[in-house]
């Protein structure tokens, strides 16, 4: 029986299906359908909730003991290459702590932190890590998030380039070099673990608070672009602009 695909159609149907195999898929997500993957246990702290949100649901972060905390695991040790991707709603920018944590991966010592993406009180967004000397690597956004309404925010570190990229709405506001990479392991004894909303756990002297919405968060251990993450500004109601 001639199905009518010939040679020309079979290499079509191979790429297509390379390019469906080889789409990452993330390590931790908060999903727009309501899921969360995460390699270990998670719970939820006081005053955190899901709420509807362009094409889903989202978790609104309200009050000061807010987040979502997930054990630590060697798939979030992730020392060679990662990407943070999530959509961004605050309602203000830092209300306890030093920032405002969208994710943070870490323990209870003082520095020694392997990754954060965080907001400062000026409205910036920065990632951050620390290698194994405790020396800190930052890259930081040159605009603000505007507040009550939605922003994209994408960071990534690539050991094999010594790049951090932010990108806010698709385009690529900053680019930094380094020449460290992040600390692996943390000390489980030290309450180690993963944040999102705030930093890792609920019962040491830390608390960084994040106040606002947050949707379709997707945590990679690739480095990757806007464009690689499905990015479509159009239902949050964000302006398309040119770049990444």
């Amino acid at each position: 029986m001639n199905l009518g695909y010939g040679q020309n159609g079979l290499m079509i149907g191979l790429v297509i299906a390379l390019t469906l195999q080889a789409k990452p898929k993330p390590v931790l997500a908060i999903q727009l359908n309501g899921l969360l993957i995460s390699p270990s246990a998670e719970s939820w702290r006081e005053e955190t909730r899901w709420i509807k949100v362009p094409g889903g649901r989202g978790v609104e972060f309200w009050g000061q003991q807010s987040g979502w905390m997930v054990t630590d695991h060697p798939a979030l040790a992730l020392e060679k290459q990662f990407t943070i991707s999530a959509w961004l709603k605050p309602y203000n920018y830092v209300i306890a702590g030093p920032q405002a944590q969208i994710m943070f991966r870490g323990d209870d010592r003082p520095g020694l932190d392997p990754y954060s993406l965080a907001i400062h009180d000026d409205g910036t967004v920065f990632l951050r890590f620390d290698n194994e000397n405790n020396i800190t690597s930052e890259c930081r956004s040159k605009s603000k998030l505007p507040l009550n309404r939605w922003s994209h925010v994408l960071a990534s570190f690539s050991m094999a380039t010594q790049k951090m990229r932010i990108f806010v709405n698709g385009v690529l506001e900053n680019e930094t070099r380094t020449p460290y990479h992040p600390l692996g392991p943390l000390e489980a004894i030290d309450s180690a673990g993963l944040g999102v909303g705030n930093v890792q756990g609920d019962k040491g002297p830390h608390n960084q608070p994040y106040h606002g919405v947050l949707a379709d968060l997707r945590l990679y251990n690739v480095a990757l672009e806007p464009k690689d993450v499905d990015y479509d500004p159009k239902p949050w109601g964000v302006e398309s602009k040119s770049g990444g």
